[in-house]
């Protein structure tokens, strides 16, 4: 008896005995239905982003002063216990967020990129980026500091896709 396993990195399931003949398998095309499907999926986010709104000032205080900072003058977020916003002068700001995740939603994806788990940079302050030999990107960013914000080597296909936008 032939039996058909579904493997994963951690598990092997049992699905069910199969025959010989496949008769079902056959009529079945798995690699149209997907590029269709996937094709559609894109279509549909794609119109869901368009018709997005996003944050155009981030909320700051300083001291019992509340003001705001546009997002056009805000070169990256960082987090390290606190979420912080740096604005174009180099100066940094505690937001109220508790999470990068939470900021990523509310910002344009054309204009900000989450370049790791502590940055999320922006597009029009990016002086240079630089490919390393491990397949890595060092990407240093326009701001007083010259700040420099590594991108892994799995995500730097899909930075250099969004630097091209």
């Amino acid at each position: 008896m032939n039996v058909l396993l579904l493997m994963d990195e951690h598990e092997f399931n049992l699905l069910k005995p199969i025959t010989d003949s496949f008769k079902g398998m056959r009529s079945f095309h798995l690699p149209n239905s997907i590029s269709h499907n996937n094709i559609e999926l894109d279509g549909l986010l794609r119109s869901l982003k368009e018709k997005r709104t996003y944050k155009n000032k981030f909320v700051i205080n300083i001291g019992s002063t509340i003001s705001t900072v546009d997002v056009n003058d805000i070169p990256f977020f960082y987090k390290n216990v606190l979420i912080f916003l740096i604005d174009k002068e180099g100066r940094k700001y505690i937001t109220s967020y508790l999470s990068l995740d939470q900021i990523e939603r509310e910002l344009n994806p054309n204009i900000f990129y989450r370049a790791n788990r502590t940055h999320i940079i922006n597009l029009q302050f990016i002086d240079k980026y630089v490919k390393e030999n491990d397949g890595k990107i060092c990407v240093q960013l326009k701001t007083p500091q010259a700040k420099h914000v590594r991108i892994s080597k799995g995500k730097a296909s899909s930075f250099r896709k969004w630097f091209k936008v």
